[in-house]
């Protein structure tokens, strides 16, 4: 299994090489071309070279995310570099000329044969794995200006929520749910929860048979008026 994903990746990095190539010389024989004046042909040329350069990126990521050698992984990580800063040189210039954050590559994609999703930029796995003490800090701070703020519930009020928003649920699931906080609720406030979760289930369950019995008193009225006006109608009859 080794000795196969070792050969997969060989033959990807292979041709990730002859597409890096390939997208290189282009580029090289569009820089030297005289400049386009025509808006719609400008665009179309660095659609085309952006969309290349995501390809090769997607590619070229996926290999340094599977390749272990520490010499390929420098020279492959050198590639992925010059390849994202060369997307973000060629992102800006599609923004300069369609004066939009977004683009749009249906006619590039039937000629490709893509999917939509082949033309989707994805977050290498390596920016979170190298980032992530700071991540977490980052997380960390946020998370600590939404609880000052109010806007995150503590543990204690989304069990309370959740308890209160279930409707004749079942006991053990409950049960479940209370021993999770058990350790922030003292017995006094666990037994008061609980017999105010039991008072709303049993009112709940009183006033669905109050409204069925109302229904059915409802229908033998109607009945009992159907039957009568039926009754007069044969008498004159």
């Amino acid at each position: 299994m080794v000795l196969f994903v070792v050969r997969l990746c060989l033959q990807l990095w292979k041709e990730v090489q002859l597409h890096l190539d390939d997208v290189i010389s282009k580029e090289l024989a569009a820089a030297g071309a005289k400049p386009e004046h025509n808006k719609s042909l400008a665009l179309e040329v660095v659609l085309g070279l952006y969309l290349r350069h995501l390809l090769v990126f997607r590619r070229l990521m996926l290999c340094y995310d599977q390749t272990v050698h520490p010499q390929k992984r420098l020279v492959m990580r050198k590639s992925l570099d010059a390849v994202m800063g060369r997307m973000a040189e060629l992102k800006q210039e599609l923004t300069n000329i369609e004066l939009s954050e977004f683009h749009f590559f249906d006619d590039l994609q039937v000629d490709y044969k893509l999917l939509p999703h082949d033309t989707d930029l994805p977050i290498p796995p390596f920016f979170r794995l190298e980032r992530k003490d700071t991540l977490a800090g980052i997380n960390e701070i946020i998370s600590d200006a939404l609880k000052k703020l109010g806007a995150i519930k503590s543990e204690k009020e989304k069990v309370v929520t959740q308890l209160m928003a279930r409707e004749g649920g079942d006991p053990a699931g409950q049960c479940v749910v209370l021993e999770k906080v058990v350790t922030q609720l003292s017995r006094e406030e666990a037994v008061r929860l609980v017999q105010r979760q039991e008072r709303a289930r049993q009112g709940r369950h009183r006033a669905r048979f109050m409204q069925e019995i109302h229904r059915q008193e409802m229908r033998e009225k109607t009945k009992g008026k159907d039957t009568g006006e039926g009754g007069g109608c044969w008498g004159g009859l």
